[in-house]
């Protein structure tokens, strides 16, 4: 598997210009008890892994044959949270863009089923607001899947409309004792309100023909 994602994590690190300042440890648990024994009361029953920032520790949930053709990018995921944390200093960073540039980084691409699932929560209004993600954990499988689903397509939407720069620029603001809308402004030139705005109005663009499908 560490042989799969090396030249993915070089890429991480050119990402950050940051090497982690320790080394990490990786805990493949094979069942759901012996991951629970490991992930906490805090991290959800419905996750896949678990990355201890703090610690430097990863723990995998790899049980069926589909998690063995995941662990990659899951693994790729966990490794950006580790990263995150270190090159943020543990200052307070929105749970959005933590989630959204693990996957952004580890190469998950919003598959077709994502997108419709996207599409019935535009059509029905009920797309979680980015400041609500913050309770993420507390969220049910279904709900977990629709913020991480968004939490992409906001970092997308940095991306195509400001570039990788303005994305690296505003994590490196949350090293910075400013505030969610001063670093936004730093970065992308607005406030974090508007921002929101300017996102929601993407992605309602972007799969309008699925929710006329619906």
């Amino acid at each position: 598997m560490i042989t799969k994602i090396k030249d993915k994590v070089k890429d991480i690190e050119d990402f950050f210009n940051h090497k982690p300042r320790s080394l990490v440890t990786i805990i493949i648990t094979r069942s759901e008890a012996e991951y629970n024994r490991y992930r906490g009361k805090q991290i959800p029953e419905w996750s896949q892994a678990v990355a201890l920032t703090n610690q430097k520790i990863i723990i995998l949930k790899i049980v069926r044959a589909e998690d063995i053709i995941r662990s990659p990018e899951i693994l790729l995921h966990e490794i950006v949270h580790i990263f995150f944390a270190d090159r943020s200093m543990n200052h307070r960073v929105p749970v959005w863009l933590h989630e959204g540039i693990a996957q952004y980084l580890s190469g998950y691409e919003l598959t077709i089923d994502d997108r419709i699932h996207l599409a019935n929560a535009l059509t029905t209004n009920n797309i979680i607001s980015l400041a609500a993600m913050d309770t993420l954990f507390q969220f049910n499988q279904i709900k977990a899947r629709l913020a991480y689903i968004e939490a992409l397509t906001a970092i997308q939407f940095i991306v195509k409309k400001h570039g990788v720069d303005a994305l690296k620029n505003l994590i490196q603001n949350f090293s910075k004792n400013i505030s969610l809308n001063e670093a936004f402004k730093l970065a992308l030139g607005y406030d974090f309100i508007d921002f929101e705005i300017y996102w929601y109005e993407e992605i309602h663009t972007q799969n309008r023909w699925l929710i006329i499908l619906n």
